[in-house]
């Protein structure tokens, strides 16, 4: 009997100890806490090659070069500018203002053009300046001609052009775009108009295509 009480008194102090961690172990685990994510393994942000930051294109300003090139190509000079702007539910407006100086082919005068075009383009894919698109649109082009013998004093006209076009813009960033192009360009010349040489090949009418690098500020 006293050796019963003597492990009872033994035992019993331990009694709570034993419920405790039997009720611990019935418990189900809490949920470990997520670590986050390395660096390396997070998404990347989306990039768009053709203008980076997701904000659509809705102004372009560029240089055309086209006057340039017939300027210099005629031992002369020339510049041109254009802007185009998104409008509206995928219809885009087109002005260019262009100038140049330059030697008439076969002849010893020179010629002066001061150029105007006024274009409504339509991006049928899109809501901005990207992508494939067709237009319509016109020039005026005045052109004077002075410094030979030969030449009339004060001889100058204007011309009207209209110009169906097509072509597909392909940005690399939000500031640098190709333009793709192709299209028409049909003068209206009369009869009795004051020309004096290849007045088409001077303001540039008949088949036009090629590729413009345009930027956007």
């Amino acid at each position: 009997m006293r050796h019963f009480i003597f492990f009872f008194l033994l035992i019993f102090p331990l009694l709570p100890l034993v419920a405790e961690e039997s009720s611990s172990l019935s418990e189900d685990p809490p949920p470990a806490e997520e670590s986050p994510a390395p660096e390396a393994n997070r998404p990347e942000q989306k990039f768009f090659l053709w203008h980076g930051t997701g904000k659509p294109l809705r102004s372009v300003f560029s240089l055309d070069v086209e006057f340039l090139l017939r300027g210099v190509s005629n031992l002369g000079w020339g510049a041109g500018i254009r802007y185009e702007r998104y409008i509206w539910n995928h219809i885009a407006g087109k002005v260019g203002f262009g100038h140049g100086t330059f030697k008439v082919r076969d002849t010893d005068a020179w010629c002066t053009t001061v150029s105007f075009s006024l274009f409504a383009l339509y991006y049928p894919f899109t809501h901005e300046l990207r992508g494939f698109y067709a237009g319509l649109g016109g020039y005026f082009d005045y052109v004077g001609y002075f410094g030979d013998a030969n030449v009339p004093k004060d001889v100058a006209d204007t011309f009207i052009s209209i110009y169906p076009l097509a072509g597909y813009k392909l940005w690399f960033c939000r500031w640098l775009m190709l333009d793709f192009f192709a299209g028409y360009k049909v003068a209206f010349i009369s009869d009795d108009a004051v020309t004096f040489g290849d007045v088409k090949t001077i303001i540039g009418s008949g088949v036009k295509w090629g590729v413009s690098l345009k930027f956007n500020f």
